[in-house]
């Protein structure tokens, strides 16, 4: 979330023509999250860290035929390597591999899926 000090140096590290994407799942994640915090100054902070972040978005990539043609493919790599990961993990990765781009996270597990390229956004404070 852009309220973590290392993602929000992240942040600034982008050039002016690079712009963010999320996906579906993403935001559906994030948004269960927050939902279930108590309420209070937390909550509160990330709700409103949100609500700036989303319109800022270039895009938020939907889930398609396409989308699920991917997601199939890599889980059956995953499961047949021994590597089984959660569904949504996979959803998430299979959006970034259908649209060629890099999916940033803090997640070492999306580094074992074939064709994701990933960045780590805690490993230093410029963007991609």
């Amino acid at each position: 979330m852009a309220c973590e000090p290392s993602f929000a140096r992240y942040l600034e590290g982008l050039a002016p023509d690079q712009g963010l994407l999320t996906s579906v799942v993403v935001e559906g994640e994030i948004r269960f999250g927050i939902a279930r915090l108590a309420a209070g100054r937390r909550k509160s902070t990330l709700a409103s860290a949100l609500g700036r972040v989303l319109p800022t978005l270039k895009s938020i990539l939907v889930v398609n035929r396409s989308t699920a043609q991917t997601y199939a493919a890599l889980k059956h790599s995953m499961e047949h390597t021994g590597l089984p990961m959660g569904e949504n993990d996979l959803w998430i990765a299979a959006t970034a591999v259908e649209h060629a781009v890099v999916l940033v996270t803090r997640d070492q597990h999306f580094q074992m899926i074939p064709g994701l390229q990933v960045e780590d956004w805690t490993s230093s404070g410029e963007g991609p």
